[in-house]
């Protein structure tokens, strides 16, 4: 029972509430609402004073402004020429045209000719670099030609030598030969006379025994026949004396012929070297009148460039003159002034001096 009314209550005050609720949060949206609703008026009234104030205040500098400006044109300007470098003078000329666009096309011409000049180095450079590879090359070909003539020289050189140090080993080998030869001949010739004189010995002895018992008569004709045979002996020695001498002149003429054949070979070899140092000296002047020529024609080639570039210069500034008159008489002007003005200060220090 006591659940029971607990849960009758509980009921009656949801009932209420719902009953009461909803009404009482709707006066409470209401009087937020109706709160809210005052300020923003109270804001909005704010704002519009303070912008008829700030209007009033506008206007006001307005009407002060158009009375400045009816003012300004109520009084007599004086009217001044004011230069626009971008306007040109109007003279109704082809080329016609201001200073801006004359200075940018100034600037545009500077770039062309900065380009130009460049361009012009760099083929001067290039030409340089080929005129250097090119003497280097020819160079290299005197030293490679020079190297190749040593190398003959010395070849030559050397296979002469060989074959004087041949010349002279075959001379000393025949020499040697002959020497043997003669001296083997003069020991057989010693020793056949060795023989005859024990030859002659033993026969005188022989016959110093028969005088013993021939008698004065026979040792007489022994005498005599060992006097003959001793002439003999004489003679054989005379012929080999003679034989001898003859030997050593025809070894002397042979020397004789030996060296006249070396001395002509020496000169005849001097001959050829001189003439091929005659014609390496010629080839090496040959090529460096070359060298010098073809410098010689690039340097009048380069003068050629300068004066022809000189020239289209000053053809192009006289052109540029002819087109722009004007410009032409404010650039004199400008000269003249800056002269004018160089010398009255020159003069001024002169006299401060």
């Amino acid at each position: 029972m006591a659940i029971d009314d607990s849960n009758r209550q509980g009921a009656l005050e949801i009932k209420l509430t719902r009953e009461v609720a909803p009404r009482e949060a709707e006066e409470r949206v209401k009087s937020d609402n109706h709160r809210k609703r005052e300020a923003v008026n109270a804001m909005l009234e704010t704002e519009r004073a303070r912008k008829a104030a700030q209007d009033a205040i506008d206007q006001a500098q307005r009407e002060d402004l158009i009375r400045q400006i009816r003012a300004l044109d109520r009084v007599h300007r004086e009217h001044v020429a004011i230069f626009d470098p971008t306007e040109s003078a109007n003279l109704g000329l082809l080329d016609e045209m201001s200073l801006v666009e004359l200075r940018e096309r100034l600037q545009l011409r500077k770039v062309e000719e900065a380009e130009l000049e460049a361009q012009r180095r760099e083929l001067i450079l290039q030409e340089k670099k080929e005129r250097e590879a090119d003497l280097k090359s020819r160079v290299s070909n005197i030293s490679r030609i020079r190297q190749l003539a040593a190398s003959a020289n010395r070849t030559s050189r050397d296979r002469r030598k060989q074959l004087e140090q041949d010349k002279r080993d075959q001379d000393k080998h025949m020499r040697d030969q002959g020497n043997l030869k003669l001296a083997q001949k003069m020991a057989a010739q010693r020793a056949d006379r060795d023989a005859e004189f024990q030859r002659l010995k033993e026969e005188g002895e022989l016959v110093a025994n028969k005088r013993m018992f021939l008698g004065a008569a026979k040792n007489m004709l022994e005498v005599r026949h060992f006097m003959q045979q001793t002439m003999g002996a004489e003679r054989q020695a005379s012929n080999r004396q003679n034989a001898v001498q003859t030997e050593a002149r025809v070894e002397s003429q042979t020397k004789h012929m030996d060296t006249k054949i070396r001395q002509t070979y020496r000169h005849k070899q001097a001959m050829q070297h001189e003439a091929s140092m005659r014609e390496n000296d010629a080839a090496l002047d040959k090529a460096m009148g070359e060298t010098k020529q073809r410098l010689r024609h690039d340097k009048d080639m380069r003068k050629a460039v300068v004066h022809h570039e000189q020239a289209r210069r000053g053809h192009a500034a006289e052109i540029l003159q002819h087109r722009n008159v004007y410009a032409t008489q404010v650039s004199a002007v400008d000269v003249a002034n800056g002269r004018t003005f160089r010398l009255a200060a020159a003069s001024n220090q002169v006299g401060q001096s």
